[in-house]
């Protein structure tokens, strides 16, 4: 499967920088791009772990016309925990191994001394395999750090409080 990732100048924006020197603008988008391909990286790393979702390869590259970089990610193909449980009976059993499952991806991305915030039903998925995994973290990273909590339209009925508030957070608020 492919994601798409778009990086793109906000309308609101685009009048505040008009004035602004070109390249300035292009500095701060690459900067964007490279942490959420730093994130990418990182995810690479913790792919061998059954729990999260691998991301396979990348590509970037710039739409001159729109004035955004979009970012083409190859990952596993997963079906989506809500899709999964729409067409299936959620029982007991489903729910403690989905929680076991997302727990166990949850301590390894701790480990490498990343925090989620964004973990709700949309970012977990199920493999072919029968095994829950955890995904959007390059999402997450980036949406947390580039945007208004009241952007991110449902995620912020998922967070913990102290996220939302951007008080001090620790991987329990996961």
């Amino acid at each position: 499967a492919v994601k798409l990732l778009v990086v793109k100048i906000d309308d609101g924006l685009k009048t505040l920088i008009k004035n602004l020197d070109k390249h300035i603008i292009e500095s701060y988008y690459k900067e964007k791009i490279n942490k959420i391909i730093n994130e990418i990286c990182l995810i690479n790393k913790l792919k061998c772990h059954k729990n999260i979702l691998a991301y396979e390869d990348y590509i970037v590259y710039k739409e001159n016309e729109s004035q955004s970089w979009n970012i083409l990610v190859e990952m596993d193909y997963l079906t989506p925990l809500s899709l999964y449980y729409s067409q299936k009976p959620f029982s007991i059993k489903d729910a403690i191994k989905l929680g076991r499952d997302i727990s166990r991806g949850l301590y390894e991305y701790h480990k490498s001394g990343k925090i989620h915030k964004n973990l709700k039903d949309s970012n977990i998925f199920l493999g072919k395999d029968g095994v829950f995994k955890i995904g959007d973290f390059i999402l997450s990273e980036e949406l947390f750090r580039s945007k208004d909590i009241n952007s991110m339209k449902d995620s912020k009925y998922y967070m913990a409080p102290e996220v939302i508030t951007k008080n001090k957070y620790s991987e329990l608020s996961d």
